[in-house]
């Protein structure tokens, strides 16, 4: 009897024995599984947004490598193999669908997203990572410096392991970097600087003008910067400074009146705007309308010789 009760002691040591087994493989297996359905260490993702607002749908945002040339198109998540193009995916709101397969996990809203195997090339990131991001349509008004590159940086990447092991806020400030693009500079609004020397016994006419507190008798250079001096037809052309006068005198506004008074290094007489022409007149007139007029800053100096 107690032969008979050992054996069965033993038999049942031996069953929960090779149950755990078999239930530790099934859990090993279901592991195995999961990670094989949706690599969650063996894919990685990129995100990144812009600084500023900006029109995202009109963006191409490409990736490549300064080693390897020909970047593998092709895939697998969601243990489907998929080809997607070496490019970023915008994400206008928060989903959890890429590339037409489920996640495991929603992605944030206004996010640019890539996804790329731990066996792509360019799959740990390194110095030879680069983001191109450009225009889709060059036809369309654009308000930013394009193309313009970007880096990649290793430490920004994260597997999907990471991203289902990590909080909202997390993800946000240590995974998802901010670029920012650089506005369009209008070449006719650009302030340009230069400088003009003159000797006190050598100054043009149109000069001498711009300088009415000019010291005559000084023995040491005298200098003076003018702002909003426009260059036109090859020429600059300065404000001429108003007289100041105790009592404003009354002024009758007619159609042909002419305003800003403005001269040339050499005394020549224009108005900027106004005038019977609508656009000024002499050697000013169409300063104001012309595309290819530039504002500068000069710098006046007058050395005593």
């Amino acid at each position: 009897m107690d032969t008979i009760f050992s054996f069965g002691k033993k038999s049942m040591v031996l069953y929960l024995f090779l149950f755990g087994n078999i239930a530790l493989a099934q859990a090993q297996q279901t592991i195995s599984n999961t990670w094989k359905k949706y690599g969650l260490e063996n894919t990685q993702l990129y995100l990144f947004r812009f600084s500023e607002p900006i029109n995202n749908q009109n963006l191409s945002v490409k990736v490549f490598h300064q080693k390897f040339k020909n970047l593998s198109e092709r895939m697998y998540l969601n243990g489907e193999r998929i080809t997607r193009k070496n490019e970023f995916v915008y994400v206008a709101k928060s989903t959890n669908l890429l590339y037409g397969q489920k996640l495991p996990f929603f992605l944030p809203a206004n996010t640019w997203v890539l996804a790329f195997n731990y066996s792509d090339q360019y799959l740990l990131v390194d110095d030879a990572s680069k983001i191109e991001i450009s225009l889709k349509n060059k036809s369309l008004i654009n308000q930013w410096q394009l193309p313009e590159t970007f880096d990649m940086r290793r430490d920004i990447a994260l597997s999907f392991q990471q991203y289902l092991s990590s909080n909202a806020k997390d993800i946000d400030n240590l995974y998802i970097t901010r670029f920012s693009l650089s506005e369009k500079v209008d070449p006719a609004k650009t302030t340009r600087d230069t400088i003009l020397t003159y000797s006190l016994k050598k100054i043009p006419k149109g000069i001498a003008m711009l300088l009415p507190d000019l010291d005559m008798r000084a023995h040491a250079n005298q200098e003076v910067t003018l702002t909003n001096v426009l260059f036109y037809h090859k020429e600059l052309f300065f404000s001429i400074p108003t007289q100041p006068v105790k009592k404003p005198l009354p002024t009758t506004k007619t159609a042909d009146a002419c305003f800003r008074k403005m001269t040339d290094v050499n005394g020549n007489i224009g108005f900027a705007d106004g005038c019977i022409t609508g656009m000024g007149s002499g050697k000013c007139m169409g300063i104001l309308q012309s595309k290819d007029t530039k504002k500068y800053t000069v710098t006046i100096i007058i050395e005593p010789n």
